[in-house]
Formats: structure tokens, sequence, C-alpha cells
């Protein structure tokens, strides 16, 4: 077991687990109350179909509405909307029995028609989602009956049942001129109260829940959640020690010992880790120049900035990808560090200007941006630091005007291609450097269609290599997250992923 792993598997030992904080404890949780969350990121909008932090946004998705079935902690299918579902044995559709007892925010029925309706729009050309790539396997419907589903493939499909089952298959109700980035409209457990902009986002209790709790009544337990956006690390701990806070999301290695050693507070085991990687602007100067971006990575230390941004919790792997993930390849061979080599390939490169490091305003990307920063300067390369607000910073690397951003995501996702398609493959929503590599993008599109195992993991690795090769990226470290969750809560879930699940959370006090 690595020593990160192991490490929180400690810690959240002398508390208890997430999975049985709700069995253990659940008697003693009462009905109503108010949940405070401090939570690291705000959403751009509420519209799942457009979220551009998977994992972190579905935290907040998920008050809001349900899948037809979702990944549970342990990775396996749970029901939600659907009650059942069955995939043919040639691979080609998916029927699924639907809840009868279902309705909308607004009141309008859940049925089929709902389900159809809600991922053709996904798939819709005109709405330009994001998540559209993950759905392209869909081929049609057949609407069985108002309460079942029949999902046509065009192909096998080895990650349908992923996209379905995260944000890409989130049940939303469609209508005319409805604005679901500000107020949306789902089946979930919570309606949208109010969310002021860059403070705070608080949703109340949806009377006409379907599911119901251990008391036989309808869930969820909780009267209202307000989630407080709080960036900084210290003040989300202050506050949880001091209970105006009960959950907070996502908390520095640093911090560790000292939130462990807090009689009211519990870091739970978390699968989770957060990689730190940077991306390369490759469509424009400087960085269309290979030699220029070889330098960079060789004259970057990543074991020094591990070490430095997370003690001894930190791991640098090859790329993005992490051990516990399937598809990992310890063999693969990332950049060494070596100045002298990044001091040849700089002169090599004939590149004598400076260079901006545009990170967002959160932990630890700005002393991660300082520290390249730092390391570069003495292979000779200067590189100035920029740090923007989130949305500002995804406004520049979107649309191509950065050099270098920095960048986090979580891993392992629930399927590989829920890694790939959205950054490495062909049309990727976040295609952050600006890669127009074809057979890269081949070797993902066969990866996602491909359902034998094994195959799909020798595409991974060939993937990896090959974004390896182009020094379009670099990948830095990973390192292990931790949320901290006040004694009072009991109750929450986490999908295998890492999201919250919100609905069973009750509190004790």
């Amino acid at each position: 077991m690595n020593i990160a792993r192991r490490e929180l598997l400690i810690m959240g030992a002398a508390a208890v687990s997430l999975a049985g904080l709700g069995q253990a404890r659940a008697q003693a949780g009462k009905r109503g109350g108010a949940l405070a969350i401090g939570f690291s990121v705000e959403p751009a909008g509420l519209d799942p179909a457009f979220g551009d932090a998977p994992s972190l946004d579905r935290c907040i998705y998920n008050m809001f509405y349900d899948n037809l079935f979702y990944l549970g902690t342990d990775g396996a299918l749970q029901p939600a909307l659907a009650t059942s579902w069955e995939v043919a044995a040639d691979g080609l559709s998916i029927t699924a029995k639907l809840r009868t007892d279902v309705t909308f925010h607004d009141g309008t029925p859940f049925d089929a028609a709902a389900v159809k309706a809600s991922l053709q729009r996904v798939i819709d050309p005109a709405l330009k989602s994001p998540y559209a790539r993950n759905l392209t396997d869909l081929d049609g419907f057949d609407l069985v009956d108002a309460s079942t589903i029949r999902i046509r493939l065009k192909q096998p499909s080895g990650a349908i049942m992923t996209a379905l089952a995260t944000e890409p298959g989130m049940i939303v109700r469609v209508a005319p001129g409805a604005d679901l980035k500000r107020s949306p409209m789902g089946t979930g457990p919570f309606r949208l109260r109010d969310w002021v902009g860059g403070n705070a986002l608080t949703a109340v209790r949806n009377e006409r829940y379907w599911a119901t709790g251990d008391d036989g009544k309808a869930l969820p337990y909780l009267d209202e959640i307000t989630f407080r956006f709080i960036k900084n690390t210290t003040v989300k701990i202050t506050e949880a020690r001091a209970g105006s806070i009960q959950l907070a999301d996502a908390i520095q290695t640093k911090d560790f010992d000292e939130v462990s050693a807090d009689p009211n507070l519990m870091l739970p085991p978390n699968s989770q880790g957060i990689h730190q990687w940077m991306t390369f602007n490759v469509s424009k100067a400087p960085f269309d120049n290979p030699d220029l971006r070889k330098a960079v990575l060789a004259a970057i230390n990543r074991e020094a900035i591990s070490r430095v941004v997370t003690g001894r919790y930190g791991r640098v792997t090859p790329t993005l990808i992490t051990p516990e993930d399937w598809i990992y390849e310890a063999a693969l061979q990332a950049p060494a560090h070596d100045l002298a080599v990044a001091r040849q390939l700089y002169a090599k490169s004939g590149y004598k200007g400076d260079f901006a490091i545009t990170a967002i305003q959160r932990d630890p990307d700005t002393q991660i941006a300082q520290l390249i920063q730092a390391q570069l300067q003495q292979a000779g390369i200067r590189a100035r630091v920029e740090i923007l607000e989130r949305q500002a910073w995804l406004d520049k690397v979107l649309k191509k005007n950065h050099e270098i951003g920095l960048l986090q995501i979580h891993q392992p996702r629930p399927d590989p291609d829920a890694t790939f398609a959205p950054s490495f493959g062909k049309d990727a929503a976040f295609n952050w450097s600006g890669v127009d590599d074809p057979e890269l993008f081949d070797i993902v599109e066969r990866a996602r269609k491909t359902s034998d195992r094994a195959q799909r993991r020798a595409l991974y690795v060939a993937a990896q290599k090959r974004i390896l090769e182009s020094s379009a990226y670099g990948f830095l470290f990973t390192r292990p997250v931790a949320d901290i969750v006040r004694k009072s809560v009991t109750g929450l879930r986490t999908e295998v992923h890492g999201p919250w699940r919100l609905d069973q959370v009750r509190l004790t006090a």
C-alpha cells in the first residue's frame, strides 16, 4: 500500500469510515436542521450538461438532480430513477425500468419521455454541451411504455454506463426557455432557494422527493444546505473547528495532523487524489516550439515540488493516472529533471523572452506556480506568475490565450473515458493545450468503443505514451485529498469518484 493511502486510512480509522457514518450512528440523528459546508469551487452554473469541474460540481448537482443509476462507494451501480436495467446480450441496447412515483421540482411527472428528452438534449449539437462527447454512442430511444425505456447504442461501449451514471446522464426537466444554469429543475432531494455569486448557495428540502429514510418518511432529513465558497484552507479549518460549518472539502496535506487531532472533527478515508499538472499552449508561440517545452519540463524537479507542497504524502507518477487505476503503467517514462539538458534545449529553442505561468487563485496552485518559476530560473528560463479567479482562468485557457496553465484533476475517475475524452479526444471540450493529433484521437475513440478490459487498457497506455511524447503537458504529482466532517454529521455517503450524496445526512446536535 502506498504511503499516502496508508496514512489516510490510519487517520480515518481513528474515526469512522464514511460508509459507516450512516449505519452506526444514524439513530442518533434527527430530522430537520441546516447543514453548512465550506467548499473550494463555486460552479460556473447548475446545468449538469455544462459542468467544468467534474466530481466537484457533482457534489452540488446531486442536490438537484438524479441519474437512472449512480456509482456507489464500491464502484457498483446503484439504482436511482431506474429500479432495474439490463444490457442486451449483443451490447447494443440498455433497457431500464423506471420509478413511477417521481415528479420534477415543478410537479411535472417523470417518465420515459422525460429520460429521452434529457439525454437527447445533451447530444443535441445546438446545445454545445461539453459532455455530448460522452454520449456519442447513443443511437436512439424506444419508449416501451411510460415507465420503460430502451436506449439503443451504435456499437458496444465500455464507457456508456459510467456516462449515464455521472453528469451527462443527470435527468433534467426539458422545457422551452428554461435556464438550468441559474434555475435547476430536476427530481433531486433539494431545490435551489438562492445563490449569491462569490459567497454562498442555499438549497431547501424537496417535499416531493421520491426516496424514503429509515423512519419510513420521505428524504431528505435536512431542511436546508448552504454551500459557502471558501478558497482558503485555513479559513475552512478554523470555521469547522468553531462549528460554523460542519463539512468542508479538500484540505491540504499539511493540515491533516492538526485536523485529525481535534476531538470534534474527522478525516474519513478517501480513495480520491488530486493530480497537479500543467498545460502548454501548443497552438501558438512560444510553446509551439517543442524544444522550449522540453526545456521547461527538464528544468522542473517534480519530486522537490511534491515534497514542499505535500510533505510525505505526494506521489510523482509518469502521467496523471494514479497506481490505483487499472490503466496505470509504471514503465512509462516522464521527462527527467536535468538542468544541463534544460539549458541545452533552451538554447536550441532560440527563445529569449519570458512567459506567464497562469494559475487559479486556490491552494496549492499559487505555491506550485512560484516553485516552478524558481526552478526555471535555475536553468536561465524566465517566467512570470499570473494568478486569476477561476472563471477568468477558464476563459483565458479555453480560448487558448495562455502560455502555461496549471491544472488540477481528481483521479481516479469512474472510467478512463471520463479522463481522456474531455481532454485528449477529438473535439474535446477541454483540450487545454490545443493539441491536434489524429492518431491520439483515434486511440481514445477506439478505447471508448472497446468493451474488452485488456484491450482497453492497452489502448489507454498507448494514449498516455503518445501524450508524453508530445511534451504538451507536464505531469507534476498526485496528492491525497481529505474532507473535514464534524462528528455531529451522520449519513454522509460518497460515490466511488468522490462526490458527496447529501440526501441521508442528519445532524446529531
